[in-house]
C-alpha cells in the first residue's frame, strides 16, 4: 500500500495511507529509507474504532507501566535447539551436495546437531538462554 509522509521529526514520521488512514511511525537512528519502507508496510493501519470512548480501557490521566522486554528469556529445550541447529538452508545445501557424491558437509552438519542434542537434552529443564551459548562452547 502507498503511503505519503506528511510529517518527520528526528523520532517519528507521520504517515497518510491511500486508504486515507494515518499512523505515526517511530524512528531509530540508523534507520535506512528501506527499512522505514517496511516499518510503514507492516504497520497494521486498518483501524477498527471502538464504539464509544467509555469502552477505551484505560483512563486520562493514569500512569501505566510497560515492561521491558526480556533480554534473557527461558526457554525449553525445543527452543534452546531450534535457535542453536544449522540454518536450514545450510541443510538443504549439504543434502545437495551429498546426493552429488559429497557428504562432507552433510557430516559437518550432522555433527552440530548431535552436539545440539547431547547438550541440550529433551528433559523438563528450562534455560536462560545466555547459559544455552554457553553449553555449547
Amino acid at each position: 500500500m502507498k503511503f505519503t509522509v506528511k510529517n518527520k521529526t528526528t523520532t517519528d514520521i507521520l504517515v497518510e495511507y491511500e486508504d486515507g488512514t494515518n499512523a505515526v511511525l517511530p524512528l531509530n537512528k540508523g534507520m535506512d529509507l528501506e527499512q522505514i519502507k517496511l516499518h510503514a508496510d507492516s504497520f497494521t493501519h486498518q483501524q477498527v474504532p471502538f464504539d464509544s470512548v467509555d469502552d477505551v480501557p484505560v483512563t486520562v490521566g493514569t500512569e501505566y507501566e510497560v515492561k521491558e522486554p526480556d533480554t534473557d528469556p527461558q526457554v525449553d529445550y525445543k527452543v534452546a535447539r531450534r535457535e542453536n541447529y544449522p540454518d536450514i538452508g545450510n541443510q538443504l545445501d549439504a543434502l545437495y551436495w551429498a546426493r552429488q557424491g559429497d557428504d562432507t558437509k552433510s557430516k559437518a552438519i550432522d555433527n552440530v546437531i548431535q552436539l545440539v542434542k547431547d547438550k541440550i537434552p529433551k528433559n523438563s529443564t528450562t534455560y536462560k538462554m545466555s547459559e544455552v551459548d554457553k553449553l555449547l562452547d
